[in-house]
């Protein structure tokens, strides 16, 4: 059976025992008997990425978490064993751009309806015109740890590429180039008072 874009879970489609009402993943059941069923302590559940049921102390808190209404603490989806083998320190800085260039791909593809060849082809285009450099703060495009398909979120029309800060930058000042104006000379105007 297809899974619905952007499920990574396979689904189950469980029936609640008290409830008898049915849940597609395995998650979103765990979910549904912590919050939905008070009552309900839970003793296991399964692991998002192993799928094996394991005892509940077997999963991390998430931090900053309240109590669940059954005075449980909120847990994570994966175990502590799958976490330690999928954490992000394990990975060689080529795979970790290979995955972020990955991830940033199927993004414009959702989001821009590009194919990958497309998306490709723009982002050496854009790479090229721009000389390799941030447009902001021209710091190499090579050296940032995740590059930004920069575009208007009126037009969604792609302008160029931009390393996080910048992106952030103009995203916090509602793409206005007045407020980024006023910004400056406001920079420029109390440097003179220290």
């Amino acid at each position: 059976m297809p899974r619905p874009k952007g499920l990574t879970e396979p689904i189950i489609n469980k029936k609640c025992p008290y409830c008898l009402r049915t849940i597609r993943t395995r998650s979103g059941f765990n979910r549904h008997l912590s919050i939905g069923h008070p009552e309900v302590v839970l003793t296991e559940k399964a692991c998002s990425r192993c799928e094996q049921v394991k005892p509940i102390q077997e999963f991390p808190p998430v931090s900053g978490s309240l109590l669940l209404q059954n005075g449980q603490i909120r847990r994570r989806a994966a175990c502590y064993e799958c976490k330690s083998k999928g954490d992000r320190t394990n990975i060689s800085p080529e795979e970790r751009t290979a995955a972020q260039r990955g991830h940033r791909r199927s993004w414009a593809g959702r989001r821009f309806g590009l194919t990958l060849e497309e998306y490709d082809e723009i982002f050496e285009a854009l790479r090229e015109k721009q000389g390799g450099k941030c447009p902001g703060c021209l710091r190499d495009l090579g050296e940032v740890e995740v590059i930004h398909l920069e575009h208007c979120h009126k037009t969604m029309k792609i302008r160029g590429l931009t390393c996080r800060t910048c992106n952030v930058t103009m995203g916090m000042a509602k793409d206005d180039p007045e407020i980024l104006r006023r910004l400056a000379n406001y920079l420029v105007d109390t440097a003179k008072l220290v």
